[in-house]
């Protein structure tokens, strides 16, 4: 397995590329402008919204797996500059998958990562053949990448849409939502809404599934999520408890009171895993145990 992995020097990118150097794996680590030093992957700068240096860095590396990583995941981002989410999301997505048709080998197995945002939050508990409908840019851009794979692509693919990711922040300061989440409450300027509902996931968990889906060649949509449905609020609770922070810091707020947000956001976007539990035996741990292990090792506790 010749593995290109983009989004290299984002924090699900370089998690994923530190799981695959502990298997051995031959490795591209794919970036745009800023340089991650790595154990055993190699290297490379590429604009994927720039045709020719994409068609140029797959003709160059002849992948035999490519895991897209890559993409402007600030939702407020997106929604202020939906020409860059269209850029980033969409249009570097439809250039890999035209470069990686071009090559004159036989075609790579294409992952693209994928959000549980392309959901409108409406119901919960989706599942893979749930129909998308979502309600930001970033959620448009990310259900306009998937088609492009789906749709276009004319070799083996699949498409694993996240969860909400946490974990142990990158060397370089790229850190999951826990990171921002943790320090907030360190302020005490932390409010959270008790009626918004995810399904955190561990990223080494989401590293394991993404491995899972490659070794096992299987294709189509796969759902990500963690063990349970949490409410943004429950989450933070769950997360001062863990770390000794107080949980008076943290203020209950209500979705459905609020007014003033920087991007829609759906209210239960959690996640079905059935099928992944099913086919390729994934089993998430449940936040707070994956919390216990994170106190351990987190740069600040």
């Amino acid at each position: 397995m010749r593995i290109l992995i983009t989004g290299a020097s984002g924090f699900l990118g370089y998690h994923l590329v530190k799981y695959l150097e502990k298997r051995k794996r031959e490795i591209t680590a794919v970036y745009r402008t800023r340089p991650v030093q790595y154990l055993a992957a190699v290297g490379e700068s590429c604009d994927l919204a720039v045709p020719e240096q994409t068609q140029a860095l797959l003709a160059k590396w002849q992948p035999t797996h490519i895991v897209h990583c890559a993409a402007l995941t600030s939702t407020a981002t997106c929604q202020r500059e939906p020409e860059m989410a269209l850029r980033d999301n969409f249009l570097a997505t439809q250039n890999l998958v035209e470069a990686a048709n071009k090559l004159f080998r036989e075609k790579p197995f294409l992952l693209l990562v994928s959000t549980d945002l392309v959901f409108d939050g409406e119901k919960g508990d989706y599942s893979e053949t749930d129909t998308p409908n979502p309600i930001m840019v970033y959620g448009r851009t990310k259900r306009a990448a998937e088609q492009a794979v789906e749709l276009t692509y004319e070799g083996d693919w699949a498409i694993v849409r996240s969860a909400l990711i946490y974990g142990t922040p990158t060397p370089f300061g790229k850190g999951s939502f826990l990171q921002w989440l943790l320090e907030d409450i360190q302020r005490g300027r932390c409010r959270l809404f008790a009626d918004e509902f995810r399904s955190p996931i561990a990223v080494t968990e989401l590293c394991w599934l993404i491995v899972a889906v490659l070794e096992s060649g299987k294709t189509g949509y796969w759902h990500a999520g963690g063990a349970e449905r949490l409410s943004r609020y429950e989450i933070g609770v769950l997360a001062a408890q863990a770390f000794g922070l107080p949980k008076n810091n943290i203020q209950v707020a209500l979705l459905a009171e609020e007014k003033d947000l920087p991007a829609p956001r759906p209210k239960d976007v959690s996640m079905n895993i059935t099928r992944a539990r099913t086919h390729l035996g994934f089993n998430p741990r449940p936040l707070m145990h994956n919390l216990a292990e994170l106190v351990q090792t987190y740069p600040w506790s």
